[in-house]
């Protein structure tokens, strides 16, 4: 199992980039939010916004 993940990790560097980023981020977002009066619909809203930019800044700093 482990030696297929980090092949994985190996072939797909931007998506395993992308995972770890967004996975980061959310979890922040969640952190800060957590206490603002969000609704649930705003809140899948901005996760997604969130796992969206992370593919976009993946996507930049990629860009050689």
């Amino acid at each position: 199992m482990t030696a297929r993940l980090l092949r994985w990790l190996q072939t797909h560097p931007r998506w395993a980039s992308w995972f770890a980023l967004a996975l980061g981020m959310v979890i922040i977002f969640w952190i800060a939010a957590r206490d603002k009066g969000l609704t649930g619909g705003q809140m899948a809203g901005m996760t997604v916004a969130v796992v969206l930019l992370a593919g976009l800044c993946v996507r930049i700093v990629g860009w050689e």
